[in-house]
Formats: structure tokens, C-alpha cells, sequence
């Protein structure tokens, strides 16, 4: 004869997964809903770290409601601007809710390109050392110790790969440098189809190519960008100076009825 005890555990343990589930599944329709009532605008500044006192601006006026954050060496949380791969899924985003405009701007990211000083060089996701930039800087470049970043090194000499130079549809789905970037390859692929879509219609064949910074100083931290599609072809670069234009992606709630098109830039 079974224990009632044992019946009660299992009733409780059955019940607990059930409402787990069911957690998950309203965690996944309102992350739709989110997604599908964000609008994206483009910030634009005279330089990096001016662009980044802007966007903060911009959230304490509730104008980036759903700018993500980080928490800075005091423990305080502030808004930052998108990693490249948030660029990217913004862009996707964007682009399938029928608003083209994030394609024909080039953006700066939080993601960064730490340099060796040789041939090899990291892709940091988040790189704090860009995001915390004081507001008088006004350097070229930012400093990482390119040893101390946890991340997989790549060799520009050494791979089969092409740089700083155009790919084509199934090079962009396979370089190392873009999957290192955007490490989500549903994502990935879907940005290459987009690109290469609207580029055929043009009848151009190549794009999304890796530019790299030409001999970098060692530990220079420079932030990775995506350049705009007719003209440049969505190609990945390393942002040749910190101090020259930034243009980040603000990201806020939809106004009912308002489309995403209809949000222009600041």
C-alpha cells in the first residue's frame, strides 16, 4: 500500500512543473509583446562619449525606456548603448516590421576590438572600457589589456577567411569573425538573408565583409560598428576614431498607433 505522503509529494512535484511551464510561456508572450511595441530611433553625436551622454539624457526624459543597462564601478545601473549583436536583432526586428530605416545609417555598438599589435585580435561583447568612457574623452581609441579578455582570439593571418574585403552569401554565414560577433546563428542567418536579399535586387552579389583596423597599437580597444547597406553593404568594421560621429540605436516603447517608420532620429 502506497504511503499518502509519497502521493502528496508527487502531486506537489507535478504541479510545481506545471506552473513552471506555464512561467515560461507568459515570460515568452510578453517578450513578443515587447518586442513587437518597441521603436527604434538612431542618436547622433559628434563623438563616442558625447553620444553616450546623450542617450543617458534621453532615458532620464523617458525617451529609451528600454535601453539596456549595466552597472558602472559604483554598483548604480545607467543605459548603454546596444551591443553589435542587439544592433543586429534590432535590425532584424525592425526590418520585419516593415521599417528599413536602421539599414541605411551606419551604428556604433558596445562591442569592442581589442588588438594585439600583431595579426591576432578578440571580439569583447560588452566591452566596459567603451561604455564607461568619461564624457571629456577624446581619444582615437580606448585601452584593454588584450591578454586579460576571456574571449575566443582570432588570426586575421592565419585563417582561410577573407578581411577588409567583401564576402559573399554563404562566406558571410561561415567567417569566424561574424560568428564570433553575433554568436546566435538563427540571427546571423537571418541578417545575411536580409542583406543579400535587398543587395540582389541591386544585382550586387558580395557584402557583410570584416573590416579590421590597419596595425592597430597593442591593447587598443577600438568599437565595432555595422556600416549601412546600399553603398557600404552592411560590412562590419573596427570604428576608426572614438572622437569622430557616433550613431547608437535608442530604443523605446511605441506610441499606440504610431508606426516604427514614423521615429525619426534625434
Amino acid at each position: 500500500m502506497r504511503e499518502p505522503g509519497l502521493q502528496v509529494t508527487a502531486n506537489y512535484v507535478s504541479g510545481h512543473k506545471v506552473i513552471e511551464q506555464r512561467v515560461i510561456e507568459l515570460q515568452t508572450e510578453l517578450d513578443g509583446l515587447q518586442v513587437a511595441n518597441l521603436a527604434y530611433a538612431v542618436v547622433r553625436a559628434n563623438s563616442y562619449s558625447q553620444g553616450l551622454t546623450k542617450l543617458r539624457t534621453l532615458h532620464t526624459k523617458g525617451q529609451a525606456a528600454f535601453q539596456p543597462k549595466y552597472a558602472r564601478s559604483n554598483g548604480r545601473p545607467t543605459v548603454r548603448p546596444l551591443t553589435f549583436q542587439e544592433t543586429i536583432d534590432a535590425k532584424v526586428n525592425a526590418y520585419e516590421s516593415g521599417n528599413k530605416e536602421l539599414f541605411k545609417t551606419c551604428l556604433s555598438t558596445s562591442s569592442g576590438i581589442v588588438y594585439e599589435g600583431t595579426s591576432k585580435f578578440k571580439i569583447i561583447p560588452l566591452a566596459q572600457e567603451l561604455v564607461s568612457l568619461p564624457r571629456s574623452f577624446e581619444g582615437a581609441f580606448a585601452q584593454a589589456a588584450y591578454a586579460l579578455a576571456d574571449v575566443q582570439e582570432l588570426d586575421r593571418s592565419a585563417s582561410k577567411y577573407k578581411y577588409n574585403d567583401l564576402l559573399g552569401r554563404e562566406e558571410a554565414l561561415r567567417h569566424p569573425a561574424w560568428n564570433e560577433a553575433v554568436p546566435d546563428k538563427a540571427l546571423l542567418r537571418a541578417y545575411r538573408d536580409i542583406v543579400f536579399d535587398e543587395l540582389n535586387a541591386v544585382h550586387t552579389e558580395k557584402a557583410m565583409g570584416f573590416w579590421l583596423s590597419t596595425d592597430p597599437p597593442r591593447d587598443s580597444l577600438w568599437a565595432l560598428g555595422v556600416d549601412l547597406l546600399l553603398g557600404c553593404y552592411s560590412k562590419a568594421y573596427s570604428l576608426d576614431d572614438l572622437n569622430g560621429e557616433a550613431r547608437f540605436i535608442r530604443v523605446a516603447q511605441k506610441a499606440a498607433g504610431v508606426g516604427l517608420a514614423a521615429h525619426g532620429g534625434d
